[in-house]
């Protein structure tokens, strides 16, 4: 008997079924991960704030002292040389030169740090915005320097770009959680290196890396949302689709290269003037 025009069998019904389910689970996974990056930004916000005042007179107390002591060092130079030259006297104001020196770069560190997590967790805007790249790589890879720390090399070949029309704080969650990717591609030690240059009326950043590389058979899947090579309880296989869905709202493109034990490299691309959407923060 044959099956009348325009019928569908069960099988094709069933398929549809299963894309359409497909397709909501990873937009409840989108919508997840979005509201939990929303909470972070708030947190973010919250700790810098908490953290600038306090850290704010460490700092300037930390000058005062510095300048404290030049002036006790000079009044030590007028001084009798027995005075001057007693090796307790001037291994004490050697010491307290050294602590002070020591609190004056922990200072700096953190106040570039705080700077980096307000630049982070920005509040997004109604509109996109002109926002400086690399200004935005370098206050992501302030927030990732514990897992670079000691053992990847981070090595910056930014070439001359314009300002981007962007979501800066979506494009600062693209550009960490490639980086943490990287590292952990690096078993031991290693290199990253991030490359920016214009093509046309795009800006083209890459990231590439000594790692372990990615498997020829696992390369296809890995914007599938949920699927991961870091193993149980490491990572979440949303990272990379995310970065997916908030470049391709960009207007741009993400491709990744990849040779097993030879490193991996990211290509994102981006054009100068951002499309409109209709709910910017949606991802």
């Amino acid at each position: 008997m044959t099956k009348p025009t325009g019928s569908r069998s069960r099988s094709d019904e069933a398929s549809e079924l299963e894309s359409t389910r497909r397709e909501l689970r990873d937009a409840q996974a989108a919508l997840m991960h979005s509201e939990k990056m929303a909470v972070l930004g708030n947190l973010l916000a919250g700790v810098a704030h908490e953290i600038n005042t306090p850290i704010g007179s460490i700092n300037s107390n930390t000058d005062v002292a510095l300048r404290a002591l030049d002036k006790l060092r000079e009044a030590l130079e007028k001084l009798s040389p027995e005075v001057r030259d007693d090796p307790d006297l001037k291994n004490a104001v050697d010491i307290l030169q050294s602590v002070g020196n020591v609190n004056k770069t922990a200072c700096d560190r953190i106040v570039k740090l705080v700077r980096s997590l307000r630049n982070f967790a920005r509040l997004e805007t109604v509109e996109p915005k002109p926002a400086d790249l690399h200004e935005g790589l370098e206050s992501t890879l302030t927030l990732a320097y514990h897992v670079l720390k000691n053992r990847v090399e981070v090595v910056r070949e930014y070439g001359k770009i314009p300002k981007v029309e962007c979501y800066p704080d979506q494009l600062n969650q693209v550009f960490l959680n490639i980086l943490v990717n990287a590292a952990h591609a690096i078993e031991r030690s290693g290199k990253i290196t991030i490359r920016t240059r214009t093509d046309g009326d795009d800006v083209i950043i890459t990231f590439t890396d000594t790692g372990k590389g990615i498997a020829p058979e696992d390369l296809p899947r890995i914007f599938d949302p949920g699927f991961t090579t870091k193993g149980v309880g490491v990572g979440s296989g949303l990272g990379l689709p995310i970065c997916y869905k908030i470049i391709n709202e960009h207007g741009g493109g993400i491709d990744v290269e990849s040779e097993l034990g030879r490193g991996t490299t990211v290509t994102v691309r981006l054009p100068l003037k951002a499309p409109e959407r209709a709910e910017p923060g949606e991802i």
